[in-house]
């Protein structure tokens, strides 16, 4: 016997839809929804546990219990049927840091004061779900899949675990890093195994409907011409299997489950292809979905409701005091069918993403019901009910109306808004400013007035294409045609710190270090400049022979505390080999801000192998690449570190590994030479040292000991 809902599918998927359901339900294990005799109530009942999913950049109208037949989400759809749909959520930001930390606090940005991704964090004092739920007794673990959300951000404060470790994803740089959403719930379900009859609060994102949409199979195939609805629906049905593992272990029905996203996807509306310029329903407009066998069982909520409004409504359905200073209400008697009316309140959105990236306005937005209205140079006002789509502007014709909204803003803000980043040109340091200036970098000296007569989004529409397009050769691997976009965008817009970053990324992988020296020591005084602007000019000027890196260094770790990669340069570039013990300590000092900077671990590494201490290398080396496996240094320690003791097979196989990231290391393939002439494989040595003499540059700095070595092979061979 079948649930109803899928009998309602067959009339509105296609087979291709239903076949992936078919295949979703195997990968995923929910068979608690094809069986309406599991019961869904626990042994204890009640709202004992907290599960909230966040999917990225997921849009409402891409589910199919918001109406959306093209896709395929049964196991939303399901939750949705069984529980609450709040039919219009808005994000108060398409930005993923400050929309999760209002998410997680019940905040507008500019209470919780994190802004925007990479230059933000949030603050210790701001209190949080999990802080409050710990404070509870519950037992708070997160799973996190996306390095923008890295607990240096400051989301982990509350969590006893806060999973961002990154190892088993792509992407894994310093700065970068993503996992998919089948390692992000076996983590977050190993996680629940540990958890022994305690209440408890996970929150697991999943990042896969982000782009660039590559879902895996069947879902590719099943989508090949909607790669973003296949990501929805890979991570639907990896959600799956999470509540599988929930009806397994008895608490699928006492446990509050919360289905929402951070932002959506514009996918070309307004001339935007992802999210963060504009703050349209396409980007703001998210699922909102509360599931639990207390709650009004299909019960749809037209009104407006707002991310930060669920925090106070988990609280009060889990039985905990609220939070005092909290922007949101509470949404639990609608939800419990208490109440049937919600008081209209306009839901606020804002991106400062134009202004750190662009440098173009911030925008400020009111969504109510009947109207979208954004504050922006030239203002704009939307009828809804006549314009959906947000495309038909009424500012002017309605200028009553905008006066209103206008007036309901300046209500809302506060006089002075929280603003937390690590530091800001103009609110830096006086010290570290003066030192700024005196390496040549200048500043508005009213960067508010400035700020106020940046260009508006909307009117700069091309330009926003044209870096699309160059961000697209680059992600097609078009370098020549990506470099020559980077600087058409650059030769109007000299602000769009993104494009200064790519642009000096491809000049120095092609060795055109000054040019991308200069490109970075330009974006120091944009609002967008990051530590790692001060990293990378602190990098090129020591490969130039430029003796001011030093204070280049000193600058960026001053200009985030936080960070922990300046700490590993100085590391790197101070203290070794002169100083290992000081090394050792730089080091140490990174994995104090981050114990998984896989470059910290590496960088022990290094100084225990060159000290000849093989168990804390080889324990180090470890630590990097789990934290990076594709970290080719340290696999190769472990390979000499694993030959030091005697261990060849294990030596072997971690030489291997360094010799697939780093095919073209000469380094690695000698050390394979020699081991395996030391274990008689004499032709396989052969090979490899045939491979290192036929290497470039670095390769040949050897050569006459190489053909030595080699004669000796070819005489053992004869």
């Amino acid at each position: 016997m079948t649930h109803d809902v899928l009998e309602r599918g067959r009339s509105r998927r296609s087979p291709v839809a239903l076949g992936g359901l078919a295949a979703l339900l195997a990968v995923g294990g929910a068979l608690w929804m094809l069986n309406p005799a599991v019961p869904i109530v626990g042994p204890e009942g009640g709202f004992r546990n907290l599960l909230l999913v966040s999917f990225d950049t997921t849009r409402a109208d891409h589910i199919g219990c918001y109406g959306y037949t093209a896709g395929s989400t049964p196991i939303v759809d399901e939750l949705a049927r069984r529980g609450v749909l709040f039919e219009t959520c808005i994000s108060p930001t398409p930005i993923t840091l400050p929309s999760h930390a209002s998410l997680l606090t019940g905040l507008h940005p500019f209470s919780h004061g994190a802004r925007n991704n990479g230059t933000h964090y949030l603050a210790a004092d701001v209190p949080t779900l999990a802080e409050r739920l710990s404070e509870q007794g519950f037992a708070t673990g997160a799973v996190v899949s996306a390095f923008v959300l890295d607990s240096r951000f400051g989301l982990d404060q509350g969590f006893d675990r806060y999973d961002d470790d990154f190892s088993g994803g792509v992407g894994v740089t310093a700065f970068e890093g993503e996992t998919t959403a089948e390692d992000s719930v076996a983590r977050a379900i190993r996680w629940l195994d540990e958890r022994r009859n305690e209440r408890w609060f996970l929150w697991l994102h999943l990042f896969d409907p982000h782009a660039d949409y590559r879902a895996p199979e069947p879902f590719a195939a099943q989508f090949p011409e909607a790669p973003y609805d296949g990501e929805i629906a890979y991570a639907d049905a990896q959600l799956g299997a999470l509540l599988g593992r929930l009806h397994d272990r008895g608490e699928l029905g006492e446990t509050l489950i919360v289905i929402t996203a951070d932002h959506g996807e514009a996918l070309g509306e307004h001339g935007e292809t992802t999210h963060g310029v504009f703050v349209y329903d396409a980007t703001t407009r998210v699922p909102l979905i509360l599931s639990h066998p207390s709650l009004e069982a299909g019960l749809r909520v037209p009104a407006v409701v707002s991310l930060i409004d669920v925090l106070p409504t988990v609280l009060e359905l889990l039985g905990v005091p609220p939070i005092g200073d909290c922007d949101g209400r509470s949404l639990a008697s609608v939800a419990l069918g208490a109440e049937t009316d919600l008081a209209p309140v306009p839901a606020y959105s804002e991106t400062q993403f134009p202004y750190y990236n662009y440098g173009w306005a911030d925008l400020r937005s009111l969504r109510d019901e009947e109207h979208r209205y954004i504050r922006a140079p030239r203002p704009e006002l939307y009828l809804l009910g006549e314009d959906p789509g947000e495309t038909r502007n009424q500012a002017a014709r309605s200028p009553a109306i905008a006066a209103r909204y206008e007036s309901l803003l300046d209500a809302l803000l506060p006089e002075t808004e929280r603003d937390t980043r690590a530091s800001e040109p103009d609110e830096l340091d006086p010290d570290v400013r003066a030192a700024l200036a005196a390496l040549g970098y200048s500043f508005s000296n009213d960067p508010g007035a400035e700020r106020a007569e940046r260009p508006d989004p909307k009117d700069r529409i091309r330009a926003l294409l044209a870096q699309q397009t160059a961000e697209g050769y680059l992600l097609a691997g078009r370098r020549a045609e990506s470099e020559a976009a980077y600087r058409a965008v650059l030769a109007t817009n000299p602000a769009a710190i993104t494009a200064r970053n790519a642009l000096a990324d491809l000049l120095a992988a092609g060795g055109k270090n000054a040019e991308a020296l200069e490109l970075h020591r330009g974006s120091l005084g944009l609002p967008g400049v990051t530590v790692r602007n001060f990293l990378i000019v602190a990098e090129l000027e020591r490969g130039l022979g430029l003796e001011r890196w030093r204070r280049s260094l000193e600058l960026a770790r001053q200009f985030d505390p936080r960070a922990p990669m300046p700490w590993v340069r100085e590391g790197d570039f101070v203290h070794m080999p002169a100083d290992p013990e000081a090394a050792l300590a730089a080091y140490r000092s990174a994995l104090e801000l981050d114990e998984h900077c896989a470059l910290a671990w590496l960088g022990i590494a290094q100084v225990e192998m060159g000290r000849r201490n093989a168990p804390a290398a080889l324990e180090a080396a470890r630590h990097a690449t789990d934290a990076d496996p594709e970290l080719s240094r340290a696999w190769f320690i472990q390979g000499t570190m694993n030959a030091a003791g005697g261990d060849d097979e294990q030596a072997v196989l971690c030489f291997l590994r360094a010799r697939e990231l780093a095919p073209e290391d000469v380094q690695t393939r000698m050390a394979l030479t020699m081991l395996y002439a030391a274990l008689g494989d004499e032709l396989t040595a052969l090979a490899e040292l045939r491979s290192a003499l036929a290497l470039d540059g670095p390769a040949v700095e050897q050569a006459a000991a190489r053909n030595t070595l080699l004669t000796r092979l070819l005489e053992r061979v004869r």
